[in-house]
């Protein structure tokens, strides 16, 4: 018998494999991108340590994906008023429509996914999931 983890990686590409194909490869967005396009389109002024904080990775993991997001025309970034080093992002129209267009066709794809689902059984694994998420590491020590 599987782990409840190994069962939760596998779900979760299942899911990965339903959005590279729906929206991912149609729009021309990684899921790093799209997460991150994601987060500044909802929180306009966001910055990029931010964007870590919230996505739970590194600064330098983000820094290339904005970069990417700017050449393309998506994201514009501005000196962050209170703190000239920190850089403020929002996205371009270009990149609200794009992320708009990709947040849809992300929520249809996940509709199509659980269409076997009663809204009960989408609202309670919703809740599980966000219960889980909010758990803490465990720390591991070395034996």
């Amino acid at each position: 018998m599987s782990s409840l983890g190994d069962r939760i990686i596998g779900a979760s590409a299942r899911f990965e494999e339903a959005f590279q194909h729906r929206v991912g490869r149609p729009l021309g967005l990684r899921r790093s991108h799209y997460a991150v396009l994601r987060l500044v389109h909802e929180h306009p002024g966001i910055t990029s340590g931010e964007i870590a904080r919230d996505l739970n990775v590194t600064r330098p993991c983000i820094s290339p994906v904005v970069d990417d997001l700017e050449k393309r025309g998506l994201l514009t970034r501005t000196a962050a008023p209170r703190d000239r080093r920190a850089q403020c992002l929002g996205t371009t129209a270009s990149g609200a429509e794009l992320v708009q267009k990709a947040i849809e066709l992300a929520l249809e794809t996940e509709r199509t996914l659980l269409s076997g689902w009663s809204t009960d059984e989408r609202h309670r694994l919703d809740q599980l999931i966000e219960r889980l998420a909010s758990v803490r590491p465990v720390s591991v020590t070395p034996r």
